[in-house]
Order: C-alpha cells, then sequence, then structure tokens
C-alpha cells in the first residue's frame, strides 16, 4: 500500500473529498503523483532522459557513419590514384576531429604523396603532439623522415619502438634503411637482422639485407680490354681483380694487369701493372678512406704506384673528396718507350641528391718529372628528366679549363727521335700532352635501361666546343738561298670534343655476371676507340645462406 498522501497545515479539506468531487478522464488523472502506482512514477519522470539518451545515441550513429564514410572515401579515392580529391576530403575533416589519429596518418600520407613535405611534416607533428603514444602514427612519420633525409627526427621517433613486440620489426626497417641509404651498411645489416627476427615476412628488409650481403660478398673479375687511337698506338690488356671485404664497410682488393702495345711500324712494348688495396668508410666520422699500392714492371725497370683518397661526407648529399696519387702515364706515343711518373693532387666536390640531381666541381694538378705541370678544372651537373624503376635519364652541361706552365710540343723530322714517329716532317707532344689555355663546353646525357631482372643497358655522351692555343709546325724560309726551316707556330683553334660510350649489364646466373662495353671519342689531339668485356664471379656465404633459410 502506498504511504498516507502528506497533507498541509493550510489544507484542511480531506484528500477523499478532492477526488470523490470530480470525474478521472484518464488513468494519469485517477492519481495524484503520490498515488500513482511506482512503475507509472519512474516512466514519467525518466521519459525525458529515455528520449534524451536515444536521440544521442542516433546521432552517435550517425556521426560514426559520417566518419566511416570520410575516411573511406578518401582512402578509396587515395588508393586510386586521386590523391587531390582525398586530401580535399580530409583537410576540413581531420581539422574537426584532432581526436582521430587515423585520419591525420591518412592525411599526412596523401599529402607527402602530393609533395607537400611542409603540410605532411605540420599534419604529422601536430597528430604526434596530440597522441604521442599512437604506434601507426609513429612508424609513418617516421618512415617519411627517413625518406626525406631528417634522420635525427626519425631517430626521435622511431628508437623507442626498437625491440618493442607492437612495432614488429617495421621500426628497425625503417631505421635500417637510414643507415643503409647513408652508406652505414654495418648498422643497417644488424638493423635488418633485428627487424626479421621480429617479423619474418618483412620483405623490404630481407631484400636490403640481401642487396648488402652481395655487395660484401667475394668476388673474381676477369677482364679484356682493347683501346686503339690515331697517333697511332693500338693497346691490349687482360685483368684479373680480386675484391673481398672484411666488413661490410671495408674491402681489400687486389689487381694485375699485364698491357701490351703496339707501336706504327710495327714495334712493341709491354708492361705489367701490380696493385692492392684498401677501401672503406666510417660512419662516425662520415669518412671515406681509400689506399692502395703497387707497382709498373716493364722488361728492365718497375716504379712504385700508389693512391691516397679521403672523403667527409655531408648533409644534403654533398661529399667533399681529397686525393694524392702517383701513376704512370700512358696516353702519348712518347710515354711509351719514355716511363714517366706523374704526380697529382687533386680535390672535388660531389652532389648527389635524392630527387635524381648530381653535379661535381674539381680542380687537380700534374706534376711531371721534368718540373713542369699541367692544372685541370672541371665542373658538371646532371638533371633528371625520366626517374621509373626501369629507366633513368640525365641530362646537363660541363666545363672544362686547362693549362700548362711550359709547352712540350716538339717538331719530329726525318727519321723520328722514337720508335713509331712518322717519316715526314711534323709535330708531335713528347713525351706528354700539354694543353695551352683550353677551354671547353660540353652538353651532356645519359640513360640507364633495367631490361628486366637480368639485363641493364646503359649509355651516354657529350659533344662540346673547345678552344686553346693550338701549336703546329710550319716551314718558313730563312731568306734568299737560304734552305726553309721548320718553326712552331701558336695560334687560337677551335674543335669539337665528343665522346659516346654504351654497355651492357647481363646476369648469366645468380652470380655470374657478363659485362660488355664500348667507347668512342675525339680528344684535343687524337680520336680513340675502346672496347671491353669481363666476367664478375661472385660467391655466396654463411650469412646468405642463413638469411634463405630463415
Amino acid at each position: 500500500m502506498p504511504a498516507p498522501p502528506m497533507v498541509f497545515p493550510s489544507d484542511r479539506t480531506p484528500l477523499a473529498a478532492v477526488h470523490t468531487g470530480r470525474r478521472a478522464h484518464s488513468a494519469r488523472d485517477a492519481f495524484t503523483d503520490d498515488q500513482r502506482p511506482y512503475h507509472l512514477l519512474t516512466f514519467s519522470r525518466l521519459a525525458p532522459a529515455f528520449l534524451a539518451l536515444g536521440l544521442a545515441s542516433q546521432i552517435g550513429r550517425a556521426q560514426t557513419s559520417v566518419t566511416h564514410d570520410t575516411v573511406t572515401e578518401a582512402r578509396t579515392q587515395r588508393d586510386a590514384g586521386r590523391l587531390e580529391p582525398a586530401a580535399r576530403l580530409l583537410r576540413p575533416y581531420v581539422a574537426a576531429h584532432p581526436e582521430q589519429p587515423q585520419a591525420a596518418l591518412l592525411l599526412g600520407e596523401t599529402l607527402y604523396w602530393l609533395k607537400d613535405r611542409a603540410g605532411a611534416r605540420r599534419v604529422f607533428e601536430s597528430a604526434i603532439a596530440r597522441h604521442p603514444s599512437t604506434i601507426e602514427l609513429r612508424l609513418a612519420y617516421g618512415r617519411m623522415l627517413v625518406e626525406i633525409g631528417d634522420e635525427a627526427r626519425a631517430r626521435e621517433l622511431l628508437e623507442p619502438l626498437v625491440g618493442t613486440r607492437a612495432s614488429r620489426g617495421r621500426a628497425e626497417t625503417s631505421l635500417g634503411m637510414a643507415a643503409y641509404w647513408g652508406g652505414d651498411h654495418s648498422t643497417a645489416r644488424r638493423l635488418f637482422g633485428a627487424a626479421l627476427a621480429a617479423d619474418s615476412g618483412i620483405d623490404e628488409a630481407r631484400t636490403a639485407l640481401r642487396d648488402i650481403l652481395r655487395t660484401a660478398a667475394p668476388r673474381v673479375q676477369i677482364g679484356a680490354r682493347s683501346l686503339r687511337d690515331d697517333q697511332p698506338l693500338d693497346r691490349t690488356s687482360m685483368e684479373l681483380r680480386v675484391g673481398v671485404h672484411a666488413t661490410p664497410l671495408m674491402g681489400i682488393s687486389a689487381r694485375v694487369e699485364p698491357i701490351r702495345f703496339q707501336l706504327d711500324g710495327g714495334s712493341t712494348s709491354r708492361l705489367t701493372v701490380i696493385e692492392g688495396g684498401v677501401a672503406g668508410y666510417i660512419p662516425a666520422a662520415r669518412t671515406e678512406l681509400d689506399l692502395a699500392g703497387g707497382t709498373v714492371a716493364r722488361d728492365t725497370s718497375s716504379a712504385w704506384i700508389g693512391r691516397l683518397g679521403i672523403g667527409l661526407r655531408a648533409r644534403g648529399g654533398l661529399t667533399l673528396r681529397a686525393r694524392a696519387e702517383r701513376s704512370q702515364y700512358l696516353n702519348t706515343m712518347a710515354s711509351i718507350s719514355t716511363p714517366i711518373m706523374v704526380e697529382t693532387f687533386g680535390t672535388s666536390l660531389d652532389w648527389s641528391h635524392r630527387s635524381g640531381w648530381l653535379a661535381q666541381a674539381s680542380a687537380s694538378r700534374d706534376l711531371f718529372p721534368d718540373d713542369n705541370s699541367v692544372s685541370t678544372g672541371y665542373v658538371w651537373i646532371l638533371a633528371p628528366i625520366a626517374r621509373t624503376a626501369a629507366t633513368e635519364m640525365h641530362v646537363g652541361y660541363a666545363f672544362t679549363a686547362q693549362g700548362a706552365e711550359e709547352s712540350r710540343y716538339a717538331i719530329v723530322s726525318g727519321g723520328g727521335s722514337g720508335p713509331g714517329f712518322p717519316s715526314t716532317t711534323a709535330g708531335a707532344y713528347i713525351p706528354y700532352y700539354t694543353p695551352l689555355d683550353l677551354r671547353s663546353h660540353t652538353a651532356l646525357a645519359s640513360i640507364i635501361l633495367r631490361l628486366g631482372t637480368h639485363l641493364t643497358l646503359r649509355g651516354g655522351g657529350g659533344y662540346g666546343a673547345a678552344q686553346e692555343i693550338g701549336e703546329s709546325v710550319e716551314r718558313r724560309s730563312a731568306g734568299p738561298f737560304q734552305p726553309p726551316t721548320d718553326v712552331i707556330v701558336r695560334a687560337p683553334r677551335t674543335f669539337f670534343p665528343w665522346n659516346a660510350r654504351m654497355s651492357v649489364d647481363a646476369a648469366l646466373g645468380e652470380w655470374l655476371t657478363l659485362t660488355a662495353s664500348g667507347e668512342s671519342m675525339r680528344t684535343a689531339y687524337y680520336r680513340a676507340s675502346t672496347l671491353r668485356v669481363g666476367l664478375t664471379q661472385a660467391f655466396t656465404t654463411p650469412s646468405l645462406r642463413r638469411l634463405d633459410r630463415r
């Protein structure tokens, strides 16, 4: 029974008289608030709340539907290659829903693919600030930073994820790619190994690790080369080269090259080059090292050769290199019969950008035994005009300047002053070429074609216009009843140097590669053609076999 109704002191009228004095129109009107059954009283008080809850539920479902439709539609547009429409859908949505990291991730990736790197960074940085523990955000943004070269920020995001179950090797893979592209193959090898230990299905880590191990695999190269020019001078050689890697960053090589020269008139000359070297990279110091030494042995004499090179890799794809080298000069007929050792000191600044741009500026000085020297400076730049998985094309420009302190152009007359010289009066560079104030402008082009996985074609060349102080022999009369004399005269001359080259790399098996190349050129004082054929045999290693078993 319900509790008796409360009667206020001023209300003296019996409660029963109030209800019996009027007609009940409905079940609701038949009871006062205190006399209604409990279930009706509860419903009447909670009905507005139930209505509000139902309305909120409907609004929530509608919002979820809108969210699902917007993000799904944007992802569909992006995956179909329609990046601009996807970005237009996502920009206002992400601004209105900063609490949804997946939408920000999708927008950041889309902007990056649109090459709007600044916009992508703003989106990712804002989302990371709001959701610092979202693994997918950190992985996606970290990979983007690796690809654009911001390794420091990438490490801040990815290193805390190394070794975690949530990352499953993806953080190690991205950091490994940063090390791989930066030339630190030892660190890359370790990180890729850790990535595959966490998830053996990461194909990117497996492919990059295989490339590192194959590059460092022992190999033997056997080649033959033939050169012919119009001095006239013919040169043939055989080459045997062996290379091994003590670590992925340090290679050791040795080569032996017997060379035979055929001079005009049938005379021959032979020499043998023997050389060993070590080349490596120190990531902590960002330093390249190249050290080699050996000998050039002739029938009756020998001389030592060697080189030392140091390179410092800076940010932005820049590398500053310096080198010192002692080698034998073999570019003129006179230098074959008269051994000439030349000392070269040079420096260069190389630039290689991720977008495909390449450039170099170089200066060098050649010191000859007769206290003469030749200075050379050049710059070139190549711009990418096509870059796909199968094709790379570049065009560019080069400028060269050369000059010698003293000329070594001499008159060759009668029987000649050395084997192979013509019997008529002429001029020749004895014993080496000395350009005088040479300036050359050259247009460049190159192409790489990858025809499947087993065949690669490379081609290129240049055509230029050059001017120098030319030298020639002129016969002049000394006066009446005097025999004419030959004199060397100098005058500006213009010539058009060019070169064209092509090479083919064909994989004959997993470890055997055939290389064939050819080049023709026109230089300041002769024309030449070169042909080369070589075989490279690489050998598998225990590390590669273990990788294949994973």
